[in-house]
């Protein structure tokens, strides 16, 4: 108590004025998301703006996101997914497909995130993978879907970084 007491006196006394606390600015952030129903049905975007909000946060958020599209779809131009990351700002690009558990949609979604991370990349964003679990009939396969988000099996999601 007396090192405290005596650390105040030498402080409160040393003729520099004592200035308010800082008050840290607010982190800003753009996030587009890209995916099928699993990202507009909840309004994903609309619930991870607001869960930012909460923490002091600004998540400014835009979305593309078809029913029943998979992250290749968006590539082929099925949407407009390339020419919202091609407008550029975005600080995160969220990619999300279905759970991809089968070897067809794993690849998919291998080659597919590859080629986005280029154009994400080329932005100057960081590409973010949101990665669904199966529906709870098909819940035995969630180590295989894990596993396709993390790019096992010898293939890696973003080489070179």
């Amino acid at each position: 108590m007396r090192a405290f007491i005596a650390f105040l006196a030498v402080t409160g006394c040393s003729g520099a004025p004592v200035e308010p606390p800082r008050t840290a600015t607010p982190a800003t952030y753009r996030v587009l998301f890209i995916g099928n129903s699993l990202t507009y049905s909840n309004d994903l975007p609309g619930t991870v703006a607001g869960l930012a909000r909460s923490a002091n946060v600004t998540i400014h958020v835009a979305s593309v996101a078809r029913p029943n599209l998979a992250l290749i779809d968006h590539v082929e131009g099925s949407s407009d997914a390339l020419e919202a990351i091609r407008q550029g700002g975005w600080n995160y690009v969220v990619l999300q497909q279905g759970p991809s558990s089968l070897a067809l949609s794993r690849d998919t979604l291998l080659l597919a995130t590859r080629l986005l991370a280029t154009e994400i990349r080329a932005v100057g964003a960081r590409t973010a993978l949101l990665m669904v679990w199966p529906e709870s009939s098909r819940f035995a396969v969630f180590d295989d879907v894990r596993d396709s988000y993390r790019g096992r099996g010898g293939r890696t999601l973003f080489p070179g970084g």
